[in-house]
């Protein structure tokens, strides 16, 4: 920004990240620029302005306010969530203008899609640092709520963490190529791989790959390299991104593995395939990784989707307790997915059945609120 700009009469678009529009200059600009209540406010992937550092820097003196977001809803973050509705004066699920993924499959705006759980345990060193975390867990149980005190945050993260990064995941992705090998290839694949933690894009532009991370994806790659498959790890930082993704479309690379890059922001409608290898309970990481998969494309009948769920250990023998509500976030997303996939049959009544009547889980009641949520 220039201080001439300040002072002009003239009609201006400002175009800017999340994190930049933080910053000192830009928030300079805002509270300096006359008539500013004059000004329309457009917020793309409008959840990311409910994080901590973006509410310090709300325009509430711009009046006009539009949010889009394909999952406006901040999950473990209600206080941030009603901030934002309250500032685009919106609240679910009466929103200005609401348009759900099922309307879209119905209206053929995006394509059907077949949706595969495929259940992981855990082996048995995880199982025992599981086991290990959740009995220093068990003092922080409100007795009330039932539910965590605050102060378990930390071993609640390394406690996920393990059910994130499950070895035998690999495990499942080998058998899932093998059976595959016969049918067919794995064309315009989409690999989503366990990440290390969640950024917050109000502080900074992209994610940026740790060394551990890059230790995960490479071990992913090996898996699809010794496949026969042509693949490329997109990444945040890549120079080359446009070229890959452009190679990717015209079938030259058959895989592209990723940790968040592919989240948000990108679209490459002739995705066919995606594999989530990443166990996430937040809508907001699912929905957006579905949805860069069902663009409708050329030569594209429909998607498929392959997601591999954990199951905690000792569930069965905890059906009212923790264990079964850690389980029962598993059962919510693969309902999500369920609900509008064309083999929900196969899906409701497969494994998925028999881990929820083990845990007293009510499947179909969790189903019929999901559809709800259509009407």
């Amino acid at each position: 920004m220039t201080r001439s700009l300040l002072d002009q009469t003239k009609s201006i678009i400002v175009i800017t990240t999340y994190a930049t529009f933080n910053r000192k200059d830009i928030q300079f600009f805002i509270n300096k620029t006359k008539d500013i209540e004059s000004f329309i406010y457009i917020a793309d992937e409008a959840h990311n302005i409910a994080s901590p550092n973006s509410l310090k820097h709300l325009p509430e003196m711009i009046k006009w306010r539009i949010g889009l977001s394909a999952t406006p809803e901040r999950v473990y973050d209600n206080w941030g969530s009603n901030k934002l509705y309250e500032f685009f004066n919106s609240t679910p699920p009466q929103y200005t203008y609401r348009y759900t993924m099922k309307q879209a499959i119905d209206e053929d705006i995006l394509c059907h899609y077949d949706y595969y759980p495929i259940f992981v345990e855990l082996t048995s060193y995880e199982m025992e640092e599981y086991e290990r975390i959740s009995a220093k867990l068990r003092k922080f149980i409100d007795p009330e709520t039932n539910k965590y005190r605050p102060e378990a945050e930390k071993l609640l993260l390394k406690r996920k963490r393990i059910i994130h990064k499950a070895e035998n995941k690999k495990v499942a992705i080998s058998e899932l190529l093998e059976n595959l090998k016969q049918k067919k290839k794995l064309d315009y694949t989409f690999v989503f791989v366990p990440e290390g933690y969640e950024p917050d894009y109000s502080e900074n532009d992209s994610y940026n790959i740790k060394q551990e991370d890059i230790h995960i994806i490479d071990e992913y790659s090996q898996m699809f390299k010794e496949h026969g498959y042509s693949y490329h790890k997109y990444i945040s930082g890549l120079d080359d991104a446009p070229s890959i993704l452009k190679s990717f479309t015209n079938g030259d690379i058959q895989i592209l593995l990723s940790m968040k890059c592919l989240d948000e922001g990108v679209d490459i409608p002739r995705a066919e395939h995606a594999i989530f290898c990443s166990s996430t309970g937040n809508p907001r990481q699912f929905i957006q990784r579905r949805g860069r998969v069902l663009r409708k494309s050329k030569g594209k009948e429909k998607a498929k989707i392959w997601d591999l769920i954990v199951t905690p250990p000792n569930a069965a023998n905890d059906s009212t307790g923790i264990e079964r509500n850690i389980f029962i976030s598993e059962v919510k997303r693969i309902v999500n997915f369920a609900a509008l996939a064309d083999n929900q049959i196969d899906i409701l009544y497969g494994e998925l059945k028999e881990f929820c009547e083990i845990l007293k889980i009510d499947l179909f009641a969790m189903l019929e609120n999901e559809n709800n949520q259509y009407k």
